[in-house]
């Protein structure tokens, strides 16, 4: 052993041994206190993911253009608050306004024509009303004529027999008797010609009111003619109507003009191209997308966490209380949509609107930093076996 080595032992046995004893002994406190921490503890475990935003809780609207046409007016401005029913961009419709207006001619037309039909069927029907109440009083005149006919020749007859007999008893000359007798025939001919006349006119009156009859069917025929074209050409008006109206592009909602596209009167736009995005008026929520692993099965309604915008850093800002509100059940291109609702008393600083993107965290548990060790520790087993 060399001299300075053992002067070195000689120098410490010579030093005294608390500060090694407590240091020793602190360092076992802290060993056992860790140890406690590890097994005992609780720390917190969160899904964590930069794909949020701050959106209205209604769905915006994506204004599409329904067909295809040159803009006339398009009083589009980004930021503007609309109504529902306001126009927001209007296509010519000059071929359409004239397609209405020559259907409302022709309806007018086709409406004023029914009308004097309709007069027309109506005289018609006084017409054939007056003519049978004329039917019934020529038929009971017939009728009558018939029956005084029959009554002279009833009575012509029987002067003449009684002529006859006269005649025979040598009363009267043989020219009165024979007068007698054709003034007998002659009434009888004249009751046969009265009865014919009243079968003639009966039989007159049957083919007038059928005449009529006829003509009155037939004003029926053109009238429902007429109504099926006046219900054709209100179908053509409400196309023309729809037709005019599809050039319109109108707020189906009331909220303000996200984003608006460039159109000038002349522009020419195509069929579903979108002109503008509507953000309904409404309460703000947070969308976020989470990865399945960390969304399925963990996260659920009711769970708390914290958004930090990107725009206002949390360290001057603060952060936005946040709660689990909905959590999608299926998978949409690799993600798994989250909504949760913003709490109050948070970020008072924060000009809350519409798009802010953010980051979001949700606690999802408290384990022991051992139990996050075997997870861990289980996981690389599992990996490991899979690449195996």
């Amino acid at each position: 052993m060399s001299l300075a080595f053992s002067r070195s032992l000689r120098a410490l046995s010579g030093e005294p041994r608390w500060p090694q004893a407590a240091c020793s002994g602190l360092a076992a406190v802290l060993g056992v206190a860790w140890l406690g921490w590890f097994c005992c503890g609780q720390v917190r475990v969160v899904a964590a993911v930069d794909d949020a935003r701050i959106e209205v809780a209604l769905v915006g609207h994506r204004l599409q253009v329904p067909v295809s046409g040159n803009v006339v007016t398009a009083p589009l401005r980004m930021g503007s608050s609309v109504q529902p029913g306001d126009v927001l961009m209007e296509l010519d419709a000059a071929r359409a306004r004239a397609d209405r207006e020559r259907n409302a001619a022709e309806r007018a037309g086709a409406a004023a024509e029914l009308q004097a039909l309709a007069g027309e069927i109506k005289a018609v029907g006084a017409v054939m009303r007056g003519l049978r109440e004329a039917q019934v009083s020529h038929a009971q005149e017939a009728d009558a004529r018939r029956d005084l006919a029959a009554n002279w020749a009833e009575f012509g007859e029987e002067e003449g027999k009684r002529r006859m007999m006269l005649g025979s008893e040598g009363l009267l000359s043989s020219a009165e008797v024979s007068r007698g007798l054709a003034e007998a025939k002659h009434l009888r001919n004249e009751a046969v010609v009265a009865s014919m006349a009243a079968l003639r006119t009966r039989a007159d009156q049957r083919v007038s009111v059928a005449e009529r009859a006829e003509h009155l069917a037939q004003l029926l025929r053109d009238e429902v003619s007429l109504r099926s074209k006046l219900a054709a050409l209100d179908a053509d008006a409400r196309e023309a109507e729809r037709a005019v109206e599809l050039r319109r592009v109108r707020a189906p909602v009331a909220g303000i003009l996200g984003d608006v596209a460039p159109l000038t009167p002349g522009s020419f736009v195509q069929a579903g191209d979108v002109i503008a995005t509507l953000i309904p008026e409404g309460d703000l929520r947070i969308v976020a997308q989470f990865p399945p692993e960390q969304a399925l099965g963990r996260l659920r309604a009711g769970l708390s966490g914290r958004m930090r915008l990107y725009g206002f850093p949390w360290t001057q800002y603060g952060s936005l209380p946040v709660r689990v509100a909905h959590v999608a059940e299926e998978v949409r291109e690799g993600r798994v949509r989250v909504e949760l609702s913003i709490l109050r008393g948070g970020a008072p600083n924060i000009p809350l609107q519409h798009g802010l993107p953010g980051s979001v965290e949700v606690e999802i548990e408290r384990v022991s930093p051992a139990e996050l060790v075997f997870r861990a520790a289980g996981k690389r087993l599992a990996s490991e076996r899979t690449a195996r």
